[in-house]
């Protein structure tokens, strides 16, 4: 299978905010707004961190709250951010 013949050349870690499937290897669904899965994580983030600045508030938990606030905007789960917001995680893959 393919991931078998790419394995040795992945390195072990896996983006943030992705679902891990094996070393090196991870899925997420497209967010579905023309940027790609990386961005809009990313966009998300640095929204939160911006709008905690805007506030006047610069502890970490404030920026957290301010980031968990922007995901949750967009109906994206925390503990499944890889998922769009309307998804439900049928997905089946094979184990590694």
């Amino acid at each position: 299978d393919v991931y078998r013949q790419v394995q040795p050349r992945l390195q072990p870690h896996t983006p943030l905010f992705t679902r891990q499937l094996a070393p090196g290897l991870a899925f997420a669904e497209e967010p579905g707004t023309g940027e790609s899965f990386g961005m809009f994580c990313c966009r998300l983030v640095a929204e939160g961190i911006w709008h905690a600045y805007l506030q006047g508030t610069q502890s970490i938990s404030s920026r957290l709250e301010e980031i968990k606030r922007r995901f949750a905007s967009h109906e994206i789960s925390l503990e499944r951010p890889y998922l769009r917001s309307a998804s439900v995680d049928t997905y089946e893959f094979p184990t590694y």
